[in-house]
This record gives C-alpha cells, structure tokens and sequence, in this order.
C-alpha cells in the first residue's frame, strides 16, 4: 500500500507541477524520488508555498490508499544544494 501512495503521490505532484497553472507547484520541477522522499527544484521567493503543497499533496495521496491512518509528511527548504 505505501509504494501504491507513493506512485500516487507522484502522479499527483506531476499534476501540480505541469498541469496546475498558477499553483502553489507551478514552476517546481521534481528532479528525484529516493525510497521515500521527493526532491524538488523551485523558483525562488516560492519555497515556502510550494513545501506546504508538496506535504499537502503527499499526506492527501497516502490517505487515498491508506484511509484511517496516521499519515504525516515533513520536508525542508534547501537553499543551495541537495546534501546527505
């Protein structure tokens, strides 16, 4: 169930991105998805709305496959450059 919510999550964040004009993703380009986690590029000056929305849209797919669960998402605004 949880790859399933990813994928739908994917898809979701692509239609965020690409198909929303004037969306808080509109300009974000996703670049990666690693085991769990979504990596964007965004314009600058949007960070903040558009991490808002990329949790939005992850918890709201998650819940789609797993209803009545405890889902959360978290994320952070890299000003420069993707690091582990």
């Amino acid at each position: 169930l949880v790859a399933r919510g990813a994928k739908c999550a994917a898809w979701c964040l692509f239609v965020a991105c690409y198909l929303t004009p004037g969306g808080p993703l509109d300009g974000c380009h996703p670049v990666l998805f690693v085991h769990d986690e979504f990596v964007l590029e965004a314009p600058r000056g949007c960070e903040d709305a558009a991490l808002a929305e990329l949790v939005r849209v992850m918890v709201d797919a998650m819940l789609s496959v797993m209803p009545g669960q405890a889902v959360r998402a978290e994320g952070k605004i890299l000003a420069e450059r993707w690091t582990k």
